[in-house]
């Protein structure tokens, strides 16, 4: 799993430029802990914005701690993209995951794997 466990880490997807026509679909599913008690799951959902960072999870608050379950991104484009999910703490972005997704593909992240797929649901 993916830990959130600062007020400064939040979880980021990007492109490496410009989308063809379509921004690429991303879900994320994540648990929500207050100090050591389970607080709430959430799932958050949006889109790319080509080369600039969007935040898929926010940072916690106080003594909350995010977990990450799972991370869907989608190709809706009809070009390859490549794909970056990375940590922001503030000050460095660490790499998660980069790879170049085809058209109607996708990678995604469960159980601490990550897997990039073809639009038939083949394992690339």
């Amino acid at each position: 799993m993916i830990t959130l466990d600062a007020t400064s880490k939040s979880l980021e997807v990007d492109l490496a430029g410009a989308v063809n026509s379509t921004e690429l679909d991303w879900s994320v599913d994540y648990a929500v802990f207050e100090g050591i008690q389970l607080a709430d799951f959430a799932n958050q959902a949006g889109v790319t914005s080509g080369a600039t960072a969007v935040t898929m999870v926010t940072a916690p608050v106080g003594v909350q701690r995010k977990l990450v379950k799972t991370i869907t991104v989608t190709n809706t484009d009809d070009a390859v993209a490549t794909v970056t999910v990375q940590l922001n703490d503030g000050t460095v972005r660490l790499l998660y995951k980069a790879a170049a997704v085809p058209v109607g593909g996708g990678v995604r992240y469960a159980n601490g794997i990550w897997k990039t797929h073809a639009a038939s649901g083949a394992e690339l």
